[in-house]
């Protein structure tokens, strides 16, 4: 994750916080971050998203998903995983188990 990504992935979680669960709209976040265009926030969004650290809704405005991986899920799988190799199975399709929290954008 960028520096830009993580002030972002920031300031949309203390805009929710702070306005009862309403989400800052594009032009918000890019007056929040310093950003000239509105196309900058699109772009950071998207890196986010391609990171699987959020997912945005297709058929809502201004609504966001933020991913939380659940370490202690993510050691149990790492270790399964470790020992599947280990035994000559291939395994690099399979994903940690992630948990996710709705915040509205």
């Amino acid at each position: 994750m960028t520096p830009r990504q993580q002030q972002l992935l920031a300031f949309i979680g203390e805009y929710h916080r702070a306005h009862a669960g309403v989400s800052p709209s594009f032009d918000e976040m890019a007056l929040g971050l310093g950003l000239a265009s509105k196309n900058s926030v699109h772009r950071l969004l998207a890196g986010l998203e391609e990171s699987r650290l959020i997912m945005r809704s297709k058929n809502r405005s201004r609504r966001i998903t933020i991913v939380q991986h659940n370490e202690l899920s993510m050691v149990r799988t790492d270790a399964l995983l470790d020992e599947l190799e280990a035994r000559g199975i291939n395994v690099g399709h399979i994903r940690p188990v992630q948990t996710s929290h709705s915040v509205a954008l």
